[in-house]
Formats: C-alpha cells, sequence, structure tokens
C-alpha cells in the first residue's frame, strides 16, 4: 500500500513533486480507508490536468523507480532528466516511495544521475506513524563511499553480509536492495531487502499507454464464470469466454522476442521449487491463458468471445480497444492482489466516462474486503463529484510559467461539499486545465 511517492529532476519535474494518500481531516465517506496498524491510508486517488500537463511523467517516474530496483540503471534513461534547466543534466534525480507492506511502514529511496547512468545515494528507514519517528535502516553513499546500518545480526550472517558489501563497493549501476535479491541466500537477518524488493515487483502495478502487454488472473472455469457477469454490467455484449488451446509454436510467433524471454524467465524461476505457474497474458491483439504444471509441461490457450445473437467466436483482435482494455482492468476488481497499488495512465482511454463511473462505483464497493489502491489520471471531468471523490482523493496537475510540472490537492481549496467541483475545474478554480487562446490572442 502506497503512503507517499516523491520525484524530482525527471522529465517536466524540475522541482521535488509529492502525491500523499494520506487522509486529511474530512469526515465523508470514511468507507474510502483502508485501516493499516491503527493509520487511516486512502483507498484511490485521482490525478486531473491538461494534455502534456504532466500527468504521464508523473507515472513514468513510478514506474522508472521500479525499474531501477529491479534491473538497475539503464542508458535508455539517460536523457529522462528534466531539460528546463541545462543544469539538471549533471544534478541528482531523486525517487522515494513511502509504503505499507508485512505489518510495517518503509520509506526508501535513491538519488542518481540520469545523463551519467550512475546511481549516488540510496536510503531505507522503517517509519512509525504513532510517534512520526524515523528508524534508519540502511544508508549508502557512494560520493562518499560509506554505508551505515543498523539492521542487527549474528556474526555468521554479518560476515556474510559484510562479503555482500564488499562485492558491490563502488558499484554505482545497481541498488543495494536489488542486489541483495540476486542470487543471494537471504536468512531472517536479510528479510527486510527481501520485503521491499517484493512490494515493487509485486505490489507496484503500473498500467502505462506504452506497456506492450500486462498479466492478468488466469481463466480458470469458476473465475471465468465471474469475470463474465462483470463484463456483462459494461455492456460489451460479450455472451461467453472460451479458452481454445493453441501449439506452443503458434504461441511463440505471435509474442515479441523481450516479452517472450522474460515470461521464459519468470517460468524458469518458479519452477525451480516445482511450483505450478498459471497466468493470462494481454497483448495488444491477443489474449492467452499459460499453465506450467510442476513437471514443467505448459499448455497454452488463446482466449475467444462469442457474443450475443451469434454462433461465431470472435477473437480478441477483433474487439474494440475499449472492450480489450476492461480485461485488465475486470481482473482489479474482482481479483485484486492483497497490498497493492494498481497505477492506471489515463482510465478514460477507450472507455466512455459514464462506464468509467462504474467502473469506480464498483471498485469502491467491492475492495472493502482488500487491502488495495487505484491511482490513476484522467481528463474527463464527468467522473470528478464528491459522491465518487473525497477532495483529498483529488489532484491537479499543471504547468507553471517555467513550464515546470507541480501537483497539488483538491483539499487545499477547502470548498463546500455541495459545490459542483467539476464546473468549477473547467472553469480554471483550481488550475490543471489547458490554457487556450481566445480568437485575436496569439
Amino acid at each position: 500500500m502506497l503512503i507517499t511517492f516523491k520525484v524530482n529532476n525527471f522529465l517536466s519535474f524540475s522541482s521535488e513533486q509529492m502525491i500523499s494518500l494520506v487522509p486529511s481531516l474530512q469526515k465523508s465517506l470514511t468507507n474510502h480507508f483502508a485501516r493499516l496498524n491503527d493509520l487511516d491510508i486512502l483507498k484511490q486517488a485521482v490525478i486531473f490536468g491538461a494534455n502534456s500537463s504532466g500527468k504521464s511523467n508523473f507515472i513514468k517516474a513510478m514506474a522508472l523507480g521500479k525499474s531501477v530496483v529491479l534491473e538497475g540503471m539503464s542508458t535508455k534513461h539517460k536523457n529522462l532528466f528534466s531539460k528546463l534547466d541545462p543544469i539538471n543534466k549533471t544534478k541528482e534525480s531523486m525517487l522515494e516511495y513511502t509504503f505499507f507492506t508485512d505489518g510495517l511502514f518503509y520509506s526508501y529511496g535513491f538519488c542518481f544521475v540520469l545523463y551519467d547512468c550512475r546511481i549516488t545515494k540510496e536510503w531505507l528507514y522503517e517509519i512509525n506513524p504513532k510517534t512520526d519517528k524515523n528508524k534508519m535502516l540502511f544508508e549508502r553513499d557512494l560520493t562518499e563511499n560509506t554505508f551505515s546500518t543498523s539492521i542487527r545480526m549474528p556474526i555468521p550472517d554479518k560476515h556474510r553480509f559484510e562479503t555482500y558489501l564488499h562485492d558491490m563497493e563502488g558499484n554505482d549501476q545497481v541498488l543495494f536492495v536489488g542486489e541483495m535479491n540476486r542470487n543471494k541466500q537471504l536468512d531472517e537477518s536479510f528479510q527486510v531487502f527481501s520485503r521491499i524488493y517484493s512490494w515493487f515487483k509485486n505490489n507496484l502495478v503500473i498500467n502505462m499507454q506504452d506497456i506492450g502487454y500486462s498479466k492478468i488472473s488466469y481463466f480458470t472455469d469458476a473465475y471465468r464464470a465471474k469475470f463474465l457477469e462483470v463484463l456483462k454490467m459494461f455492456d460489451t455484449g460479450i455472451s461467453e469466454i472460451v479458452s481454445e488451446p493453441i501449439s506452443f509454436e503458434n504461441f511463440t510467433d505471435q509474442v515479441p522476442k523481450k516479452i517472450f524471454d522474460e515470461l521464459m524467465a519468470e517460468i524458469a524461476e518458479k519452477a525451480k521449487d516445482g511450483e505450478e505457474c498459471r497466468f493470462g497474458l494481454r497483448l495488444p491483439q491477443a489474449l492467452f491463458g499459460i499453465l506450467v504444471n510442476p513437471d514443467r509441461e505448459i499448455t497454452i490457450t488463446t482466449t475467444m468471445l462469442k457474443h450475443l445473437h451469434s454462433e461465431m467466436l470472435f477473437e480478441f483482435a477483433e474487439e474494440s480497444e475499449g472492450t480489450k482494455r476492461l480485461f485488465e482492468l475486470i481482473d482489479i476488481l474482482i481479483n485484486p492482489r492483497e497490498g497493492t497499488i494498481y497505477v492506471i495512465d489515463e482510465i478514460d482511454r477507450s472507455i466512455h466516462p459514464l462506464l468509467v463511473v462504474k467502473y469506480l462505483e464498483f471498485y469502491l464497493e467491492h475492495s472493502q474486503n482488500f487491502l488495495v489502491q487505484i491511482l490513476f489520471s484522467t481528463h474527463e471531468t464527468n467522473i470528478l463529484s464528491q459522491e465518487l471523490f473525497r477532495r483529498d482523493e483529488v489532484w491537479f496537475m499543471e504547468k507553471g510559467e517555467d513550464n515546470s510540472s507541480r501537483i497539488f490537492s483538491l483539499d487545499i481549496f477547502k470548498e463546500r461539499l455541495d459545490k459542483k467541483i467539476s464546473a468549477s475545474y473547467l472553469e480554471g478554480s483550481y488550475g490543471g486545465v489547458p490554457i487556450i487562446p481566445k480568437n485575436g490572442d496569439r
């Protein structure tokens, strides 16, 4: 569960910007809270803004942090510093996540110089919201070549830890948390590193427009029936979901090599422990089911769809973009991963505004039984109502005179609860709207 996220010196963010899912003192809609160790956290947040205001960049920053944790630095990111000031090319960028996992609150962040493709600092703190005190678990400073930790461990573990540190000395391409999860024996003393890594890998799920694929739940008979029941609520005309077996060769012909290699690596990792592995794979033009039994035998199915008043089966590629997208979004509704935040760029993309409202209503109703959050961007004002959102759940993104993006909460305006927020937003009362010249202006 995400508490706060900070970013600095990344794309359109020249100065530090932050979003918080800690609720204000507003008394309404308290069913929007998740209770974490006696602390209330919001279960949803929305970012409004004009085109090119920085909404997608904010989500890209979250995705970049996940990528660096799991994979290390990459030269493909070297030009993502904020180009609004030439000095930013050599300045540090910063990302910091405060989150809740395995019963504890953590703040984890790092600094890096994107253009030089090098990490400069990394830190991890355990947070106590009740006392507002932070316990440093480790700090790493590559500019000073220092590492400090308060983690207590037995002598044998300490010697092994020192070996890991020695092997990492001067390595500015990978984060310590990431390296500790690469072929290391993580005993009880080191579980915090596994905990942090696992949150980024499994509980920070980001849905961007340019991601080539996504994984959803495998269509068992029970899940298929439940999924179809929800899908019918969105007026797609689909009456049946059919899984048809295909050959492995047919599957590999349709999946890009990079995606295929990533999937095979994941399957191989799970197969080490003799686990059954199954999931759905959504590509732009296909939806597959992948089942790997403990003997590593792989069964692949492709999803076909039957519509009302037709006996023919339709391929997934024949559906509208909005229907394809619903397969991802509905999976979040009925099979959310506990403790996960789902970050969705432009939730209204290819989906009718009324269906977006229906989706959010369904989410708020059915997420009561789960510790789950959604954070999404949009410029669809029809969903901006005080029946769907608390003020502290609504954030606006806008660019200043220097073209730098800034994010701020509706809660700072302290509007009356009966005020029509969408109209005020379109009038420009809160910012975050495009500045369109009048006739005759240039």
